[in-house]
């Protein structure tokens, strides 16, 4: 199983360029973990991918290089960015609100759209353990990259289902040309 990903593979991943990865580089949030000497070919595990989307999903929230930086070394003060946040937040309850109030007109001033099948990969987990988890997420994510290959949309969620059923179950949305289902 494919466990390193060459630059452009991370970045298509990601959804990201390779410029963007580099620039992380650049900035000290990732390196390489693998790099060959002379031709300077990156590689990256799954664990160095995960982290470029959480630097992604963290500059998505406003936050800037540095203060993503400070987040990892534990030097930012953390209060201020959370205070920020929630500042962000409000703004955005209140343009939800704003919609909700646009909703309560009517729907004469709406557009209706259609979303294109994605292809899901689903596997479920069930364990107890925090780190055995991380390991089984990580075995699926690297079978679903294996078996549909990075050069897709790269959005990956993790859903934890109701209590009652315990479990954890992955989905990596690989395409948007065709709806297909693959549990295990």
């Amino acid at each position: 199983m494919k466990e390193l990903f060459s630059i452009g593979d991370a970045a298509d991943f990601v959804g990201i360029t390779r410029r963007i990865i580099l620039n992380y580089e650049a900035h000290g949030l990732v390196f390489p973990d693998v790099k060959e000497d002379p031709s300077g070919n990156r590689y990256y595990t799954i664990d160095t991918l995960t982290k470029i989307r959480t630097i992604r999903s963290l500059q998505n929230l406003g936050l800037s290089l540095d203060e993503i930086h400070g987040y990892f070394d534990n030097s930012n003060d953390l209060l201020s960015m959370v205070r920020r946040l929630e500042a962000l937040r409000d703004e955005l309850n209140a343009n939800i609100k704003a919609l909700y109030e646009r909703i309560n007109q009517g729907f004469e001033s709406m557009e209706i759209i259609t979303i294109p099948p994605q292809t899901v990969y689903c596997h479920k987990i069930e364990s107890d353990s925090i780190a055995e988890k991380t390991n089984l997420l990580r075995e699926v994510a690297l079978e679903a990259l294996q078996n549909y290959g990075p050069a897709h949309t790269g959005r990956f969620i993790l859903r934890k289902l109701p209590l009652r059923m315990q479990r954890i179950c992955p989905f990596l949305l690989l395409s948007r040309q065709e709806a297909r289902v693959s549990t295990f």
